[in-house]
């Protein structure tokens, strides 16, 4: 431990009989404060309750979507052979027929715990909402179904259906949200140029994507498609003639990629530039584009469910 300037002086003047059971002060308070720091690494305090709860609802939450997804998908497909997977997930199963062949092929299934319900004693219960995709047999056309299933959890960690699912109607639409890219690239703009680069060099088999990016984007070549062609730019705000260092542009590109196959795909991409010597190059392709917060979002007309 080392003394500051003011404690040698408070020490000098107080005489040495004074200076050393302020010396021993310090020491014993030293020792104290190391021993709390010891304690509390070798013994690290409770989390926080609301931390805890709220790990445990996520946990469960993920739980009782796997086991909806589980469940809904063994009893659309399930066969006379395949009772007792019918009878682990379902109450009351005994007065069900099951046919002899599997009536349906189920796909692309997905869940949402949508409903914490009531609770009893070691009990929560959800509600949960199974999207599947359904098919008669291989080549039938797809139908999207939406099934409600109500799920128990006892202890934390054992799921049981608590009945049947119900058909449900499909989400409602939504709406559309405003981008904010209100600025035309052209072609001809050296910035085109930059993005249309980029695209190339990350969706195709062409080389040189370190030419179009910063170094920390992390982006690197897909090899995904025989060409992508940019068909349009759009910006946040006007490009400037000069950019500062390491100021940054966001904006929205559309681009057709076709497949060896030829097959095409349309893709659309936010991207935020930056600036470093006069240039722009590709910082990150963001997760959200940009929108316009003052344009009021534009419902979508229900189709026929």
């Amino acid at each position: 431990m080392q003394l500051t300037r003011t404690w040698r002086r408070r020490m000098t003047t107080t005489g040495q009989g004074g200076a050393k059971v302020i010396v021993t002060i310090l020491v014993v308070s030293s020792v104290i404060s190391g021993a709390s720091t010891l304690w509390r690494w070798v013994f690290p305090p409770d989390e926080t309750p609301v931390a805890v709860t709220a790990r445990s609802v996520g946990n469960e939450t993920t739980l009782v979507e796997s086991y909806a997804i589980d469940c809904v998908t063994v009893l659309l497909t399930a066969s006379s052979s395949r009772a007792a997977e019918v009878a682990r997930c379902f109450p009351d199963t005994t007065d069900m027929s099951l046919p002899t062949t599997s009536p349906l092929i189920v796909s692309a299934q997905a869940a949402s715990a949508t409903f914490v319900g009531q609770t009893a004693p070691n009990v929560a219960t959800y509600g949960v909402i199974v999207a599947v995709t359904e098919q008669s047999y291989t080549n039938a056309p797809p139908v999207r179904s939406y099934y409600q299933l109500p799920v128990s959890v006892y202890n934390g960690g054992a799921p049981r259906a608590m009945a049947k699912p119900a058909r449900r109607d499909p989400p409602p639409p939504g709406v559309d949200v405003s981008l904010d890219y209100p600025v035309t690239i052209t072609n001809d703009a050296v910035l085109a140029g930059v993005i249309s680069g980029f695209v190339t060099c990350y969706l195709t088999d062409a080389n040189g994507i370190e030419r179009f990016v910063t170094v920390d984007s992390g982006l690197g070549p897909l090899r995904a498609y025989a060409t992508a062609t940019v068909t349009s730019i759009r910006a946040q705000h006007q490009v400037p003639d000069a950019p500062a260092e390491g100021s940054e542009l966001r904006v929205w590109v559309t681009v057709s990629a076709r497949a060896a196959d030829y097959t095409t795909t349309p893709l659309q991409y936010p991207l935020t530039l930056r600036a470093s010597g006069g240039a722009w190059s590709v910082a990150a392709i963001d997760v959200v584009p940009a929108i316009d917060s003052e344009a009021p979002p534009t419902p979508v007309a229900g189709g026929t469910r």
